[in-house]
């Protein structure tokens, strides 16, 4: 080979040598093959989520609290149970429905405006027993229930009467849930989505935003105690704790139709919306100046239906509250140390 052809086949492997490495950096995976830019974008924008829904959180309360009007401001609050969770992608997954609640909730009325619905889906052949043992462990639905709501574009149509009383220029309200909730409310949505776009164009995730109720819980909770903490911000770690204490658990009277006649009252969507309103109000109403009424900011002491497990309901809830002043404030001693 004379001279000139080998300097041009040892050019030309070199090149093809930097251009792969070039290629094998871009393309970086992670032991389970993800790749690595993609990781770092996903991190990126995720971070680019939680500064704006802090900023929104924040700036909504200082609003409310500048003229006078937080206990008049509406929040949407939304919760789902499921049958099953399948895998569909790397930390992607699709819940299938089994029940579902969303509720505006204000200091001054509580929690109103309930969409409730029991929802009847499809399960897929190898996932009935994922849905049974669900649902025999927690909200007790039965799968493919004859009774339930099955048309998830209607389903549609009812969740966002709720939110358009709400909406600023074109935009829905965020929706507040629990952190662990968040992929289980996102798959609800994505199915009344795709349903609903099959009527009605322009249907997308795209129209909600999901917030933390563990945010809002703890912003509230400053912004209601900060006079009597002395500038000391209670840490989102305690608020969250706090919150998840879920104080009025044992409360009859709050859970749906369904779910009154069975004994997991606890886990009805429906219930749950109602007391993290009340767990709110709990902490909040006695630092704002709001007079607490039974019924609005806490369970009522009897329910107001003949149900089986009413008798064994004699405790007043009243007594059950941390909130009366002093108790309170031995509470954000602690929280403040």
């Amino acid at each position: 080979m004379l001279p000139e052809q080998k300097d041009y086949y040892e050019s030309k492997a070199k090149n093809i040598k930097v251009e792969e490495q070039l290629t094998k950096k871009i393309n970086r995976k992670t032991t389970l093959g993800e790749i690595v830019d993609e990781i770092l974008a996903a991190e990126k924008k995720e971070q680019e989520f939680q500064e704006n829904m802090l900023q929104y959180i924040n700036s909504i309360i200082a609003i409310g609290i500048h003229h006078h009007s937080l206990d008049q401001m509406k929040f949407m609050l939304v919760h789902a149970n499921w049958f099953y969770r399948r895998e569909v992608g790397i930390n992607q997954y699709d819940f299938c429905p089994a029940e579902f609640a969303l509720a505006e909730f204000s200091f001054e009325r509580g929690v109103e405006n309930v969409y409730h619905e029991v929802v009847s889906a499809k399960i897929p052949l190898g996932w009935k027993r994922d849905a049974l043992e669900t649902s025999r462990e927690t909200h007790k639905i039965p799968i493919e229930h004859p009774d339930g709501q099955s048309d998830f574009a209607f389903m549609y149509t009812q969740f966002v009467k709720v939110l358009e009383s709400n909406m600023t220029g074109d935009k829905y309200p965020p929706l507040f849930t629990t952190e662990d909730l968040v992929p289980a409310i996102e798959s609800l949505l994505r199915r009344m989505c795709q349903a609903a776009g099959n009527f009605i164009s322009g249907k997308s995730m795209n129209d909600f935003t999901i917030y933390s109720l563990e945010q809002l819980f703890t912003a509230l909770l400053n912004a209601a105690t900060k006079d009597t903490t002395k500038n000391c911000s209670i840490p989102f770690v305690v608020a969250k704790h706090e919150f998840g204490k879920d104080t009025f658990c044992s409360a009859t009277g709050l859970e749906c139709d369904f779910h009154r006649i069975l004994d997991s009252s606890q886990h009805c969507s429906m219930s749950i919306v109602k007391r993290w309103g009340f767990t709110i109000c709990d902490h909040c109403c006695c630092y704002l100046d709001i007079p607490r009424i039974e019924g609005v900011h806490y369970p009522l002491s009897r329910p107001y239906f003949n149900s089986p497990n009413s008798g064994s309901f004699d405790i007043h809830i009243s007594n059950l509250s941390i909130n009366d002043y002093s108790k309170g404030e031995r509470h954000l001693n602690e929280w403040c140390k």
